[in-house]
């Protein structure tokens, strides 16, 4: 598969990682990929520099977008989308909580200076401000009852406990009885 991505006039598509996640785990992967399948600079080679990509290489909407011949992709998104892939192994993929320490060696400092390391990737859920709390706390209860985790297995999620991140007093109370701990993105 690596062979692949490192053929002339291959296409490989990615995110901003100054503008959304996938863009800087895609990063992760591909440092991680480099140890793994031990080929140092393929980050470099398969992806160009961190900060400046391609503006050919830049997804800016659903893939696929006519300019990529594949690109990184959320499992989810894939299995929904019904798009065909490619399953990394699980030392370089970002899905297993037992390589947590592999994963976090790899990092990313965005163009403000925000840094990211690599953990295993996890269902991210925010209530929105002004939002309708009713309906989020039943967002929330269904997706930590049996039918959500089915629902998220279907679709390549992990179990995950409930974490809060930020301020927990934004969090409104009613949902604030679901919360199992706090995140921190260090």
């Amino acid at each position: 598969m690596v062979s692949v991505l490192q053929e002339p006039g291959i296409k490989l598509g990615r995110y901003d990682p100054n503008r959304d996640p996938l863009g800087y785990y895609t990063l992760f992967v591909a440092q991680l990929a480099e140890k793994y399948y031990g080929i140092p600079g393929l980050k470099q080679q398969i992806l160009g520099a961190d900060n400046n990509p391609n503006p050919n290489q830049l997804i800016t909407a659903n893939f696929p977008d006519g300019k990529s011949d594949a690109a990184f992709y959320y499992l989810s998104d894939a299995k929904f989308d019904k798009t065909p892939y490619v399953t990394l192994p699980d030392q370089i993929n970002l899905s297993n909580p037992d390589f947590a320490g592999q994963y976090a060696q790899a990092s990313y400092t965005t163009n403000i200076g925000q840094i990211f390391r690599g953990a295993p990737i996890q269902v991210s859920i925010a209530p929105l401000r002004g939002g309708n709390t009713r309906v989020a706390d039943e967002v929330i209860h269904l997706l930590d009852s049996p039918e959500g985790a089915n629902l998220l297995s279907q679709f390549g999620f992990l179990p995950s406990p409930i974490l809060a991140g930020g301020n927990i007093n934004t969090i409104p109370i009613a949902l604030r009885c679901q919360i199992q701990g706090t995140y921190h993105n260090l």
